[in-house]
Formats: structure tokens, C-alpha cells, sequence
């Protein structure tokens, strides 16, 4: 993955700075997408969580609402294909999974805790 300067096999926050802010979207929700995104809680997205983050910047983008949690359908890796796994597999539309976010009851724009890196 071209974000991942240093090759350790994740990005931390300061290597998806750029990509994250180019989307346009406020600093509050950038912080909301990486805190659902980061499943595992470690600071930095493996590519699971990034295509998880990519997905969320595209709903919010959209105008959807973000989820006040992430849908165990979102937050599980995807099955391994050929013995690699596709994250983006996951990414390909929320209504794929008979979801629709802007409509969701769980649906929240908060924007509170962690920040971005």
C-alpha cells in the first residue's frame, strides 16, 4: 500500500494525513471515521481498517450519517480469496448488505474522542 511509507504493514495517522483530508470532510468527522475504523484500538489502520475508514469517508461524503458503532457485518475481516484476503471486498456499497446508514436508527454525527495521528 502506497500509504504505508515506513512498510510496517499498517498506516499510522500521520501517513494517512494527506489522503484523509483531501476528502474534504471536517477534522471532527475524520477523527469519528479513524476511531470506528481502528477495530483493533493500536493508533494505526491495517489494510481491513483502512478500506473500514475509505468506506466511511465515502457514506460520510455521500451524506449519510455515521454509525455510532460499527455493523459486525463492517467490523469482521473478509474471507480469504486465494488465500488473500480482499478488504475491499467490504467496500463495494452498504446497500450490498442491505444496510442504508442515513436512514439507520443507530446513525450518529458525533464527533468526539481521538484525534487523526
Amino acid at each position: 500500500q502506497g500509504l504505508d511509507t515506513d512498510r510496517d504493514g499498517f498506516v499510522s495517522g500521520q501517513e494517512a494525513r494527506p489522503v484523509l483530508t483531501a476528502s474534504g470532510l471536517a477534522t471532527g468527522e475524520l477523527r469519528r471515521i479513524w476511531e470506528l475504523a481502528d477495530v483493533t484500538v493500536d493508533g494505526r489502520l491495517d489494510q481491513h481498517e483502512f478500506a473500514i475508514a475509505s468506506f466511511l469517508i465515502d457514506l460520510k461524503q455521500a451524506g449519510a450519517s455515521l454509525p455510532s458503532s460499527l455493523p459486525p457485518w463492517l467490523s469482521r475481516p473478509p474471507p480469504a480469496v486465494g488465500g488473500v484476503s480482499d478488504p475491499l471486498a467490504l467496500v463495494s456499497s452498504p446497500m450490498a448488505h442491505g444496510r442504508d446508514f442515513a436512514r439507520s436508527p443507530s446513525a450518529s454525527s458525533t464527533t468526539s474522542g481521538q484525534g487523526v495521528g
